[in-house]
């Protein structure tokens, strides 16, 4: 009856060892069998000859499990602080960018505005011009300007001048122009 337990037990730790070898060399040389990566070229193995002569294969086997977390730890140290250095850089270059929005904001403002105050000293030139023109001729010039523009050049010019140019202008126009510039401050 012993020596029938005996064989059994001899039996299935074979199986055992046998299973265990085979989901072993699977995971090395298969892993996506198992439902997981393959190990990278970047982790090796190393089998010291000489030390592990007297261990067991289970022994080896857990020797080599332990030399292989221990370098999937060192990766994993790597590669974090390599995140930590990107998602630095990345906080730099995002406060960068909103830096150079701001200054290109700040920068478009100014440009606008100096362009608005060359555009106002053009039209202080044409109504001084303007004034000393006929009104009839002025009439027909200010008839081909955008309204904006044409209350804006009314509103500089002398009032008694400007007066006779709206007299040559069409009513309908001349009306709009004078409600406009009632609305519009001076640039």
């Amino acid at each position: 009856m012993n020596n029938s337990i005996l064989s059994a037990l001899i039996v299935t730790c074979v199986v055992i060892l046998v299973l265990f070898a085979g989901v072993y060399s699977v995971y090395v040389y298969k892993p996506e069998l198992l439902g997981i990566a393959p190990v990278s070229d970047s982790i090796r193995i190393v089998h010291p000859v000489g030390k592990d002569e007297n261990l067991s294969p289970v022994e080896r086997e857990t020797k080599m499990l332990i030399h292989q977390r221990d370098s999937l730890s060192k990766q994993l140290t790597q590669a974090t602080d390599s995140l930590s250095k990107l998602k630095t850089m990345n906080t730099s270059a995002m406060k960068e960018v909103e830096n150079l929005k701001l200054k290109y904001a700040l920068q478009d403002k100014e440009i606008t505005q100096h362009l608005d105050s060359l555009v106002k000293a053009n039209f202080t030139l044409f109504a001084q011009m303007y004034d000393k023109a006929g009104a009839k001729e002025v009439a027909k010039i200010l008839a081909e300007l955008d309204e904006r523009d044409a209350a804006f050049i009314l509103k500089t010019m002398k009032p008694k001048n400007a007066a006779k140019v709206l007299e040559e202008m069409n009513p309908v126009q001349a009306a709009s122009i004078m409600t406009l510039s009632a609305t519009q401050p001076l640039k």
